[in-house]
């Protein structure tokens, strides 16, 4: 007792103690009944639930699963089940069994433990039999049909036949898929015994066509594709053409003739037609030509003819012949200038198919401004040696009169660069500030579309070095390694360009390569007559003589047929 007595004394000697220990005391049976009163205890104090389940005529159900609150269990051969650990409350309880119908009910459940019985209602069966019917005088395209229940494969005796097991009543859903009828997708009522459908069988027709672009051979989604199968194109729905460019259509009548019109922004519209027939129609691959025009010199041994056609060839118009060699000099996607013979420069409108012969003299080098606004031509025997003109005006302007003879010109949008014997010149198109920019035998090839830059090339014992050259600066920077035989060199973009080279295995192959490296990719081997599309990143070149557009990132030859 004397511990005691001395705690009770100690306590009422420090009264600040008795104020703690009542504090204490209070925060200790505060918080289970603040727990208990706002429900937090749910976590705390898990309840559960138990009892049992029956069909209606009392016979314990075994393997029934109850769940709630995402737990679950299943009940024992005496229908008995125990589902713990659950939370207090108000809640979904779910028992299920196949072969009866589910039970859902919201049961608040108490604190601790509860009880419940429930009583499942058993369903009923039946059974389905499909008699498949065929058009009078048809046979049976047994390749790619497809017949399924809810999903489920239904297999057809040689009677045509096809019959279920036994099936819970309800609703099924009946599917059928063939490429050579028309496409069933229905529902069926499964009823207490069995329940006999006959399957109408309707001739059709499916069709697919796979459009990629004709230039690149890459996968084309169309904006647009209409089909006619009868008088009028209709617009296909979006939902028939997938991204890849494959447009699939089923269910058609087998009435003729069916269409389709394809359409995308930037190519030439395409219609193809073909006479249908019962399953599978296939248009292969169409192939959509992107819109521009390209000129075209086909040499028949006798004369040159020269022509402008769609990239493929297709409405091809005749707007030159002569018995005289005939080059493309350039091109962009609007005009391009044509050389036949020594000095006859032949302007061509491409969208109009036109043609206007600018010079019918001997030049020495010629270059047309993109847009065919000016063109430059140099004749080293008459006093001004290098010129400037416009089409349709007599009038030239002298760009230079020096002592050396020029040998390469090339036209900007607002400049003129061109090299002499022993240098390298620019000067604007109308005649002003003419400065040398190097020295050097070089000859000027190309100048970039913002006309920042220039290539040259300069020849050496072996073959000939790629330079360019800062029309700022007037720095040249040498973008070749090992000399080698270069030509048809063309900027794609101020920092891309193009040239041909047998620099690898002595093969005439395109190459393309950055201004601000010295290496190169190969594009294409064993090529010639390399003309770039100015504006687009397309050339025309020969191979193995035949005439062929390459876009240069896909390298997929497309061949010219005229």
């Amino acid at each position: 007792m004397k511990p005691v007595r001395k705690l009770l004394q100690s306590i009422f000697d420090h009264p600040q103690r008795v104020v703690v220990l009542l504090g204490v005391i209070a925060i200790l049976v505060a918080v289970p009944i603040v727990l208990i009163v706002f429900g937090f205890d749910r976590t705390l104090l898990p309840t559960s639930i138990d009892g049992h389940v029956y069909d209606s005529e009392g016979n314990a159900i075994e393997d029934a699963r109850i769940s709630t609150q995402g737990r679950e269990t299943y009940s024992d051969d005496s229908g008995y089940f125990n589902l713990t650990d659950i939370a207090y409350g108000l809640y979904e309880v779910k028992v299920e069994k196949n072969g009866f119908a589910t039970i859902t009910e919201d049961i608040r459940l108490e604190r601790f433990s509860n009880t419940a019985e429930f009583t499942m209602q058993r369903l009923e069966f039946g059974q389905l039999r499909f008699e498949i019917s065929l058009p009078d005088d048809t046979p049976f395209y047994s390749s790619e049909f497809e017949m399924t229940l809810n999903n489920e494969p239904l297999s057809y005796d040689e009677n045509f036949v096809a019959e279920t097991e036994r099936l819970l009543v309800g609703t099924y859903n009946l599917r059928i898929r063939s490429p050579y009828y028309k496409d069933i997708e229905t529902e069926v009522e499964v009823v207490s015994g069995l329940t006999e459908r006959t399957v109408e069988l309707v001739p059709a027709a499916d069709l697919v066509a796979q459009v990629k672009n004709w230039l690149t051979g890459e996968d084309l989604r169309p904006d647009s594709v209409e089909i006619r199968r009868s008088e009028v194109f209709e617009q296909l729905d979006a939902r028939y053409i997938s991204d890849d460019g494959t447009v699939s259509v089923s269910d058609l009548d087998i009435t003729g003739t069916v269409a389709l019109r394809i359409k995308e922004d930037g190519y030439h519209t395409l219609e193809r037609s073909q006479v249908l027939k019962q399953g599978q129609n296939s248009f292969g691959t169409i192939l959509l030509v992107p819109e521009g025009r390209i000129v075209t010199i086909k040499d028949d041994g006798l004369n040159r003819q020269v022509f402008v056609s769609d990239y493929n060839g297709r409405r091809a118009q005749n707007v030159a012949t002569t018995a005289l060699s005939c080059s493309r000099v350039t091109q962009n996607t609007t005009q391009a200038l044509v050389l036949c013979g020594s000095g006859t420069y032949t302007r061509i409108s491409l969208n109009e198919g036109t043609s206007e012969t600018l010079a019918s003299v001997a030049a020495d080098a010629v270059d047309m401004q993109t847009g065919g606004g000016v063109i430059v031509a140099a004749q080293n025997d008459e006093p001004g040696k290098l010129f400037a003109m416009t089409p349709g005006s007599e009038d030239a302007v002298v760009l230079y009169d020096g002592e050396e003879d020029v040998t390469s010109v090339q036209v900007s949008a607002d400049k003129v660069v061109f090299s002499t014997t022993n240098g390298v010149w620019m000067v604007s198109a109308d005649g002003e500030n003419l400065e040398q920019i190097s020295t050097g035998q070089f000859s000027v090839m190309d100048i970039n579309p913002s006309g920042t830059h220039a290539l040259l090339l300069l020849p050496s014992s072996s073959g000939s070095h790629i330079w360019s050259i800062d029309l700022t600066s007037h720095e040249k920077t040498r973008m070749t390694q090992l000399p080698a035989r270069h030509s048809y060199l063309q900027f794609v973009s101020d920092s891309e360009f193009l040239f041909v080279s047998n620099k690898s295995e002595g093969l005439d192959s395109l190459y393309a390569q950055n201004l601000n490296s010295t290496l190169s990719r190969l594009v294409r081997k064993n090529v010639t007559d390399v003309t770039l599309v100015q504006g687009t990143r397309n050339v025309t070149l020969n191979q193995d003589g035949k005439r062929y557009v390459l876009n240069i990132d896909a390298r997929n030859l497309a061949e010219i047929s005229l």
